[in-house]
This record gives C-alpha cells, structure tokens and sequence, in this order.
C-alpha cells in the first residue's frame, strides 16, 4: 500500500487478514458507501483503499490486495 499511495502506514496495526477483509467489503461497496470510506474519520488504511476504487485504480487496488492475502497466507503459516 505504502508503493502505492506514497504514504508511510503502520503495518503492524491490522494484521493482514483483517485488511483482506476489508478490502473484499470495499469491493461490495456502492459509490456512496465508498465515499463516506474516504472521509478523513476513517482509519489511513480503509481511506487509501476507498480512494484507490474511488479513483478507478483497480488495477492497484488488486495488486493491494494480492499482496495483503499472501501475507496473511505467510501469517498462518508462521503461527503453525
């Protein structure tokens, strides 16, 4: 996400399952669901999201997306 938006986040906060979630909710979203996302109340990580489909970046929004799963993947993985 931090390539992507050019913005520093917090890894550590959300573990990564909990971003799968919400990005596979994001993508359920109607555009006025989406911008209530994207308000400033939100935490950075649900904000960079919704603006990623807001703005029509798909395309980085799955790439997003797909690295968040295979971290999560990595996270069961290391727990076993």
């Amino acid at each position: 996400m931090e390539r992507v938006t050019g913005k520093k986040l917090e890894n550590n906060i959300l573990p990564a399952s909990h971003k799968v979630l919400i990005m596979e909710y994001l993508l359920s979203c109607s555009t006025k669901e989406m911008i209530k996302y994207k308000e400033l109340e939100y935490p950075t990580f649900i904000n960079e999201c919704a603006m990623l489909l807001f703005n029509g970046k798909l395309g980085e929004y799955i790439s997003v997306l797909s690295q968040c799963r295979a971290m999560a993947r990595e996270d069961v993985d290391n727990a076993r």
